[in-house]
């Protein structure tokens, strides 16, 4: 699911704003309702014993992005020492895999995407089931945020929390809200940068749930939701970390590595990928060649997908490659093949260093989406040039990889 800016800026500010407390972690609790904790509680009698009523939660007047909780906050928030998620979101025996960290589907995924994807095994069926989404453990929300036109279902809503001062989560594409949020968010508006008359809205709130709450459902004929992680005290390196300022990127870590004991090794065994990390990764630049993302002018990992190209070893497979284009040297696609040691077709990225030598790749069969109908994979060669540490040219030609190879218009990519 693609960010704007104005939704991610706030990762910057928190990279700035996160250390890791030293305070005791907190329990869970065992209540039924959703808690507001942003400011004073109402109490309601019951069988002459006092509880926090359920009421809508308001984030804090203080708050700078809707998505970060303000400082004041954050110190209600329990510490990350043993912190940790309990609860499996959503049954498992419903899953048939999982898809790693780093997946690329262009023009929305040109970069390796920040979440993994968890898929139903109905999806192929496209029914129109759902399926129970719960809270993975004790989490407080932080924004819901209820996209139009997202997908071809007709509801499709995002929920970001905190599972601790310091490690925050999202999941994407939740079909319907749960009751239980419903009713937090029923006396909060929509932010006022967000176009509520054609759909889109965004709501802030600071509500405590306990684990396992029913939090809304997911599948339908998407058949697949979303489930990301960040840690602020994680911080990933790039060959140019001006281009993921704005961005949640430097933070991003597995899900499931926040579970612990049996679970989590149920959640990995449905990790289709042999390699170290099991889970994939994001953050894949190596400086001074041509493995990594790279950037047309306007463009950053935030805004300007078109602008975006990527080559990256593929996030299930990494022993084949993959270019992923954004647009502009050609329509959005990919190019997967099995790269090869020397010579100047199909080189493995990490070997590629500025030279004068031109590059020429092309699809080879081996890629894995081959062996499905994939419109997106792209057919001609990509010939590039690594210029400098950071520049690169670039073209995308008919025909395939010889000994004629040459520019023709390239265009011009920058670190």
């Amino acid at each position: 699911m693609r960010c704007t800016r104005h939704l991610v800026i706030l990762f910057g500010v928190l990279v700035l704003a996160a250390a890791c407390s030293a305070s005791g972690t907190a329990e869970p609790t065992a209540a039924s309702t959703a808690t507001a904790t942003s400011g004073p509680a109402a109490t309601a009698s019951s069988g002459g014993a006092e509880r926090e009523s359920p009421r809508p939660a308001t984030a804090s007047e203080s708050r700078s992005f809707p998505d970060a909780p303000s400082a004041a906050e954050r110190e209600q928030l329990p510490s990350c020492d043993g912190a940790a998620f309990t609860v499996a979101p959503v049954d498992l025996a419903l899953l048939s895999e999982i898809t790693p960290l780093g997946n690329m589907g262009p023009p929305a995924h040109t970069t390796p995407t920040e979440h993994t994807y968890l898929h139903f095994a109905d999806a192929q069926q496209r029914t129109t089931t759902v399926y129970p989404l719960v809270s993975p453990a004790e989490i407080t929300l932080l924004l819901v945020r209820s996209p139009s036109s997202v997908t071809m279902d007709p509801e499709d809503h995002s929920i970001s929390f905190a599972l601790c001062q310091d490690v925050y989560g999202y999941f994407d594409h939740i079909k319907s809200l749960s009751d239980e949020v419903a009713t937090l968010l029923t006396e909060i508006e929509c932010a006022t940068y967000t176009d509520d008359s054609s759909g889109n809205c965004e709501r802030a709130l600071f509500a405590t749930l306990p684990a396992g709450t029913l939090l809304g459902q997911v599948g339908r004929l998407q058949g697949n939701f979303d489930f990301g992680a960040m840690d602020m005290r994680v911080t990933h390196s790039f060959a140019n970390a001006d281009r993921y300022q704005f961005a949640r990127t430097p933070h991003i870590v597995c899900p499931y590595d926040y579970f612990e004991g049996e679970l989590k090794q149920q959640l990995y065994s449905l990790l289709d990928r042999t390699a170290e990390p099991r889970c994939g990764e994001v953050a894949q630049d190596v400086p001074g060649t041509l493995q990594g993302v790279w950037f047309q002018p306007g463009s950053d990992v935030v805004v300007g997908s078109d602008g975006q190209l990527t080559f990256v070893p593929d996030n299930f497979r990494p022993e084949t490659h993959v270019i992923a284009i954004g647009g502009m040297i050609t329509a959005p696609g990919r190019v997967e093949f099995t790269p090869v040691v020397g010579g100047t077709v199909n080189r493995a990225f990490i070997d590629v260093t500025p030279d004068s030598a031109l590059y020429c790749y092309q699809r080879d069969g081996t890629g894995r989406h081959e062996q499905v109908q994939n419109p997106d994979l792209i057919s001609g060669k990509i010939i590039v040039q690594l210029v400098s540490a950071t520049e690169l040219r670039v073209e995308h030609q008919p025909g395939s990889c010889g000994s004629a190879d040459g520019f023709a218009t390239p265009a011009t990519y920058f670190r």
